[in-house]
């Protein structure tokens, strides 16, 4: 389970978001705001943090292990990934 994690995650996480990716949901975020100028940052920042989280949020989406000690590693790489973020996950 954990070997097949592991490499789902790598596969997930060898593939940052492209410019033109981040630049789609900040613009999908200017939108939403309702266009106003000024914030043109902070909707990129928004777009990369959303995008570059993507593999802890299916990390959470996983069913639960049933094992005491898959549980702990399952754990570890959450901890993990939230401590180093997404570009963190290439180094596991």
């Amino acid at each position: 389970m954990i070997k097949k994690l592991n490499l789902t995650l790598k596969k997930k996480a060898d593939r940052l978001p492209t410019e033109a990716e981040i630049r789609q949901r900040a613009q999908e975020i200017f939108t939403a705001r309702g266009g106003q100028p000024g914030h043109e940052i902070d909707d990129w920042l928004q777009a990369e943090y959303e995008l570059t989280q993507l593999p802890v949020n299916r990390l959470a989406k996983l069913a639960a292990p049933k094992s005491k000690r898959t549980k702990l590693a399952v754990a570890q790489v959450v901890q993990a990934a939230l401590l180093l973020g997404a570009g963190g996950l290439l180094q596991l």
